[in-house]
């Protein structure tokens, strides 16, 4: 199964390299690091992609909150209209789509504010790839100089190439540091029991006639007052 761009974006930030780290340490890999940094690069274009298809989500239900208002503000006219003409079966069915549409638009809200949730969470997520990106490109710098400097200096006696040793373990060190953050808690939900949905439903049914009763009478006493 593909990683999920969310668990890549966490493994990052995480600093779950432990193994990288090793295989670092071991070979003093300049391409281990270079091929780090590019993981990385990629990370951050498919967050960017995927900040977009949040902002795409975002206006969407919002666009289509702008026409399920105009909809519950057309039907509230038609009722008014039908009970003026002692329709009030038709008038009723105009309420009860009402109270669909504005379900519906409960439903939209919540997408639109997840969808700019989504996309806030991608920006900071991108930010705080870009800066960890920037602390590995430095790390690597200074590993890739510390390196030619001792492949350089390095004098004939064994003891004396300690000094370029220690600035490349310090370089090596500095890298998995930028790699490192703390990870955060995943939230589990529990399932509700089907005798207590069924209930709920139950309960459902009987507010929405409650709901149609009240507007209907509501929706009488308005029709009475503006054509008395």
């Amino acid at each position: 199964m593909t990683e999920s761009i969310a668990a890549r974006i966490k493994r990052i930030l995480s600093g779950d390299f432990g193994d990288l780290v090793d295989r670092m340490e071991a070979s003093r890999a300049e391409s281990v690091m270079k091929e780090t940094v590019r993981e990385v690069e990629r990370i951050i274009d498919e967050a960017r992609s995927e900040m977009g298809r949040a902002s795409a989500r975002r206006l969407q239900a919002t666009r289509q909150a702008q026409m399920v208002r105009k909809k519950i503000e057309d039907l509230g006219d038609n009722a008014r209209a039908a009970m003026k003409e002692g329709r009030e079966d038709l008038a009723q069915a105009a309420v009860s789509r009402q109270l669909d549409l504005e379900a519906q638009l409960e439903g939209l809200a919540k997408a639109e504010q997840e969808a700019a949730g989504d996309e806030s969470a991608m920006a900071r997520d991108i930010a705080a790839l870009s800066a960890r990106m920037n602390d590995m490109r430095e790390s690597l710098e200074a590993f890739a100089a510390a390196r030619r400097e001792a492949e350089r200096d390095a004098p004939a006696g064994a003891d004396a190439v300690k000094t370029p040793d220690r600035r490349v373990e310090t370089s090596v060190a500095a890298f998995e540091r930028a790699m490192k953050a703390a990870a955060g808690e995943i939230p589990t939900f529990a399932a509700t029991k089907a005798e207590t949905s069924a209930k709920l439903a139950e309960l459902d049914v009987i507010l929405r006639d409650r709901q149609i009763a009240d507007r209907m009478t509501a929706l009488k006493a308005d029709v009475k007052l503006r054509f008395m």
